[in-house]
């Protein structure tokens, strides 16, 4: 389990503590079982020690609580035989320290320690020969805990469930790798951030395989209940009565339940005393009232040791309230005909549609499997063309298009034949990447139909974008996506195809104007449309991270997170991991945009199956960053079979170019960005052709290509205007100007960008005998560096240093300093051996150094090209 189960966060509430401490206060630690009082306490020791404060440990326990200074004499020796007052001498004399720095006496579960030790430490306490550190559950004024904080002898920390930041840092740490986002939110509410409870879980996930290791660690399926979990709640619900007992377990069963509902079935008296312990609460996230179990893991324990006629009973009885009250949310009218369907019984199909077509809005499989029993029979041609339009959207478009082969066509009418085409062109342009063959299957209906529904002509607009052929999306969509005429699916639909070619065109601010006029039509029609919010937003945060409003793009993503995690959108949720990727990425942050890609890569459903290839090359571009040359090639090892999709190839050829660069193989890298930069700019793919040139030219061909890049149309954004002025600046070798340009950079926060432009600004000033501007520009580097996370730029490899080598000098020295061979380094940069022997001699003679070994404790960065 990687580094194993540690203590993680709490970072605010040591250092409070610790703070106390130093002042001469204690601390009483407050929290419920297995929260981390006791790993807090002990980490607040690790701290005094590491000072040279002496530290005792004493531990309450249960079993010896009648026998007096029982607690103490484990810390201090045999004090059964001494009197009372002789004891506390005793410890007073034990406790003695040199100079003025009493002790730290940390007592875990003070509330278990015997009669005689209590008074003894907090006669200590208020002696102040002792700092107490003291951990409890029970802090009530009678308690030696209530007295150690109401006398004034500590400040009282009440530490409470870790947050969901703490549980991703807390995860990724014990199982050594990257965790989903959806499995981090899981686990962290089914535990309410109890380390205690989330390591059970955590363990009995793993050993049942229902926590995977993909891309990223996933959870496939909701992890079991644990022995230690059953019994910690069993722990919990021991004291109650029949009529509690009861009530929580129809809660149990069919939770959350509407207030009204609720109250109807249920003893008002006996929630009440439920609320006030907190086993029970009220929620208004989803608008009206309901009533839920206050922990996620009672009501699993409860449901899971509920006899089945029992459980049963509860639901069929609740499944006849909530269909009899007639305006029930959406998930009260799913979630009773599914508990219909488990018992067997068979639901009028009309109601079966109803909730099928309701439960798109927030689970496609429960959606799936209410509109498959709506077509048991067969007879149903809406069902059957529900069914075929979830069964898209979940990725399967093979098994729809079959679905739809066995209707009639005489019985479509003119609607229903362009939901059985938007099934097929969809499932062939997206499933298998080849958004032209279904453009060409919706162009063959549109010729022939004149009166096309408004859906199909939407459909075409979305397939043309995907095919790179822009500015025909926009010709065929324009119009539809402005008609507020039109229906809010068929505008959604048009939208991801009209949003989409405008950013691919460059035309960032149009394509986050269009975005924002039509998000609110998108969220109307996201039952019909699943996917249509999710890519809007992500297209249009997109575009302000590539026109350089980074801020603005972080506070939209974390918006739109917040709202996916509301909704439970599995379409939403893994595009803000990659949103947040790409922002790492751009900030120099490249250990964290690893982190986040895979996550992507982990989570993204049969419907997303089109965009992974692209999703791996954004692993292994940030992986190159790192110097991470093993899990670059990984990556693009893992796409190199995948769907392939037009619009994203030019970004794969790209990453291919990073990791050819990463290595030093220079001439490969530049025809492959350079290509990559030609085959977007044919497609008219501004925003992939100027970031393309940019890396032919930071690899090394900023004369070549500036021409090129000059050309290309007019990209908004501060972060584009950045490129076109560091490749016209590397093209001069003009230090003032790489100056401004890694100025510039670092003000739309790209430094990975900025550190490589300070150093070649030192480079430029070096080579023109300006050796203090040298000086500066390097020093402006390496502050950049350091804000960032291990930037690798091995063609720039010693830029930073106060000696001037030529460009092919620091490619040598970098390989040299990885222990390369002399013929595997003319190898790898196209020369011959002798050539490279030169080169490193010459590298030795300036540098003042006689072996590759010394080589880097004089030249600045890691390379890692091993």
């Amino acid at each position: 389990m990687g580094s194993g189960w540690t203590f993680v966060g709490r970072r605010k509430e040591l250092d409070l503590a610790a703070s106390w401490i130093k002042v001469g206060d204690g601390v009483l630690v407050l929290g419920d079982a297995g929260v981390g009082k006791t790993a807090l306490a002990r980490a607040l020791a690790r701290r005094a020690e590491e000072t040279g404060r002496r530290v005792h440990y004493v531990m309450g326990r249960a079993a010896s609580r009648d026998t007096p200074f029982s607690a103490l004499s484990g810390a201090f020796g045999d004090t059964s035989t001494l009197a009372p007052g002789h004891t506390v001498r005793a410890l007073l004399d034990a406790l003695e320290a040199p100079g003025d720095v009493p002790p730290l006496l940390v007592i875990d579960d003070v509330q278990l320690v015997d009669e005689e030790s209590a008074r003894a430490v907090l006669e200590l306490a208020a002696g102040r020969r002792a700092v107490v550190v003291a951990t409890t559950q029970d802090a009530t004024r009678a308690t030696v805990a209530g007295r150690l904080w109401r006398d004034g002898h500590c400040e009282r920390l009440e530490l409470r469930g870790l947050d969901l930041e703490e549980v991703l840092e807390l995860l990724e740490q014990t199982l050594d790798g990257p965790v989903d986002a959806a499995t981090v939110r899981m686990f962290a509410q089914r535990s309410q951030g109890n380390p205690l409870m989330l390591r059970e879980l955590v363990g009995a996930a793993r050993e049942d395989g229902s926590l995977e290791r993909r891309a990223a660690w996933v959870l496939v399926r909701p992890p079991p209940i644990s022995g230690g979990i059953a019994d910690l709640v069993r722990e919990r619900l021991e004291g109650l009565d029949e009529p509690e007992r009861d009530a929580m377990e129809l809660l149990a069963a069919t939770e959350p339940l509407a207030l009204p509902v609720a109250l109807e079935l249920l003893d008002e008296k006996v929630l009440d005393r439920l609320e006030t312990d907190g086993l029970v609460g009220v929620d208004t996230g989803s608008g009206a009232p309901e009533l839920a179990i206050g922990h996620p893991m009672y009501g699993e324990v409860l449901r899971d040791a509920m006899p089945a006629l029992r459980l049963r009973r509860f639901r069929l009885s609740v499944a006849s309230r909530l269909e009899a009250a007639g305006d029930g949310q959406a998930h009260d009218v799913v979630r009773a005909a599914l508990w219909r369907l488990e018992d067997g019984q068979r639901p009028d199909p009309q109601r079966l549609l109803v909730a099928a077509r309701a439960a798109r809005a927030y689970s496609l499989e429960a959606a799936e499997r209410l509109a498959r029993a709506a077509t048991t029979d067969g007879s149903s041609l809406p069902a059957v063309l529900l069914l075929a339009e979830i069964l898209t959207h979940r990725g399967r478009g093979e098994e729809a298009s079959g679905l739809l082969a066995t209707l009639p066509p005489d019985s479509l009418a003119q609607e229903d034949r362009a939901a059985v085409l938007y099934c097929m062109a969809l499932g062939q342009g997206l499933a298998v990447g080849d958004p032209g063959q279904g453009v060409a299957m919706v162009e063959g209906v549109l010729a022939a139909d004149r009166a096309a529904t408004d859906h199909l002509r939407a459909l075409h607009a979305s397939l043309l974008a995907f095919d790179a052929r822009f500015a025909d999306a926009l010709t065929r969509g324009g119009d539809l996506v402005e008609d507020q005429g039109v229906a809010a699916p068929a505008r959604t639909l048009g939208a991801v195809g009209v949003v989409g070619a405008t950013y691919w065109q460059g035309h960032f601010d149009r394509a986050v104007s269009y975005a924002d006029q039509l998000l609110p039509v998108a969220r109307a029609a996201r039952s019909e449309v699943p996917y249509g919010e999710a890519s809007l937003n992500l297209i249009a945060i997109t575009a302000l991270i590539e026109k350089g409003d980074h801020l603005g793009a972080e506070r939209r993503t974390l918006t739109m997170r917040r709202q996916a995690e509301a909704d439970s959108d599995p379409f939403a949720m893994p595009r803000t991991e990659y949103l947040l990727g790409r922002l790492a990425l751009y900030r120099g942050q490249a250990e964290t945009a690893v982190r986040r890609f895979r996550r992507t890569v982990a989570t993204a459903g049969p419907f997303d199956q089109f965009i992974v290839r692209h999703l791996w090359s954004m692993v292994a571009r940030a992986a190159a960053t790192l110097g991470d040359h093993a899990g670059a090639e990984e990556a693009l090892a893992a796409g190199a079979d995948l769907i392939q999709m037009k619009p994203y190839e030019p970004e794969w050829d790209l990453a291919e170019a990073a990791v050819l660069a990463s290595r030093l193989n220079i001439t490969e890298a530049i025809d492959r960005a350079t290509w990559a930069a030609s085959v977007a700019a044919d497609w008219g793919e501004w925003n992939v052709a100027i970031a393309g040139y940019h890396d032919a030219a930071r690899y090394g061909a900023a004369r070549v290509v500036l021409p090129a890049i000059q050309s290309v149309p007019f990209v908004d954004g501060e972060l584009p205007a950045c490129y076109l002025e560091h490749v016209v600046a590397l093209a001069a070798n003009d230090g003032d100007a790489l100056d401004a340009v890694a100025r510039r950079f670092e003000g739309v926060g790209a430094l990975g960008y900025a550190v490589e432009a300070a150093d070649e600004a030192s480079l430029a000033h070096r080579q023109g005998q300006q050796e203090r501007a040298a000086t500066r520009s390097a020093w402006h580097g390496r502050d950049l560096r350091d804000r960032c996370e291990e930037a690798s730029s091995p063609w720039l490899t010693g830029a930073a240093s106060s000696v001037s080598l030529t460009a092919r000098e620091r490619q040598v020295a970098a390989l040299a300093m990885e222990g390369l061979p002399d013929a595997e380094i003319a190898s790898r940069l196209g020369m011959s051996v002798r050539t490279a022997q030169t080169h490193l001699s010459r590298c030795y003679t300036k540098l003042g150094v006689h072996s590759r070994s010394q080589l880097a404790s004089v030249l600045p960065g890691r390379t890692g090209l091993s």
